[in-house]
């Protein structure tokens, strides 16, 4: 199964890697969580630098993340490298073998990027997902018209 956490679940032990293996799927690593509490950094999973950027100063000014979700437009804008789509086949595979959990700053009422990589997850690899409790139709209408850029990359290989 596959599902989302953030890094306060690791610090506080609601999730471990004894009952999931954990990816954090962040732009940079957080300086605070001991790499052994994790299974793997995957970088690639993260948000593309600019829309990373442009969402932390606007988030910051209106102290308010699930709006600056929308304001960035971020269901239209999220995608991922080649390499990041190859590391989400791999978790997906590895999340019918056994539960994985993809890291990330956000809480569990946040909008999360992560929530989108689930959907991303499910729909181009059959990953079962659990968690999700927010819609993105602007993002689930991208991925079942393949207008995803990396999915026009891998379909037309």
């Amino acid at each position: 199964m596959l599902r989302r956490a953030s890094v306060w679940d690791i610090e506080n032990e609601r999730v471990t890697k004894d009952k999931f293996y954990l990816v954090v799927a962040m732009r940079f690593y957080p300086r605070f969580l001991k790499r052994e509490k994790v299974d793997e950094y995957v970088r690639a999973l993260a948000p593309q630098a600019e829309l990373f950027t442009e969402f932390k100063s606007k988030q910051r000014k209106s102290a308010n993340h699930n709006s600056t979700f929308y304001l960035v437009d971020y269901e239209s804008r999220f995608d991922l490298t080649e390499e990041g789509l190859n590391q989400l086949a791999e978790v997906s595979k590895l999340s019918k073998e056994r539960d994985v959990a993809l890291v990330c700053q956000c809480g569990d009422f946040d909008r999360c990027h992560c929530d989108l990589l689930l959907l991303w997850a499910k729909h181009a690899f059959g990953a079962p997902v659990t968690g999700l409790i927010f819609d993105y139709p602007v993002f689930q209408k991208r991925l079942e018209s393949g207008s995803l850029a990396t999915s026009r990359t891998k379909t037309s290989k």
